[in-house]
């Protein structure tokens, strides 16, 4: 189950730059500039009431804030998306014009989804 979200947030926590942290008593936090007033505030009780058969999945929530967390910490400097890469400097484009592209591709996914979960 999801819940319903304003376009603007929607889009935000699609981008990984909001989303609700559990281990902090359900607050929002926004890894942006946050236009909306949102950081800090705490995620209503009747979304997450267990009992309820519409409450917001834990386990979704959880998920989205590491994906969140993980998507936001880099150093100064570094890209903040993917698509932020300049062109012919990515580590995709190097791979393809290597020996084994597919092999090296797939271990490299992998990897990185195993670093994840």
């Amino acid at each position: 189950m999801g819940f319903f979200l304003c376009h603007m947030f929607r889009k935000c926590s699609t981008c990984s730059f909001i989303s609700v942290n559990l281990d902090d008593g359900y607050k929002v936090a926004v890894f942006d500039t946050d236009i909306y007033g949102y950081d800090g505030r705490i995620l209503d009780p009747v979304c997450r009431n267990p009992a309820d058969s519409h409450c917001v999945s834990e386990e979704s929530l959880r998920w989205h804030f590491r994906r969140s967390v993980l998507a936001n910490v880099r150093g100064a400097g570094e890209p903040i998306l993917e698509h932020d890469i300049p062109p012919g400097t990515g580590m995709v484009g190097e791979i393809l014009a290597g020996p084994y592209a597919r092999e090296r591709f797939e271990l490299q996914i992998a990897a990185r989804l195993r670093e994840v979960f």
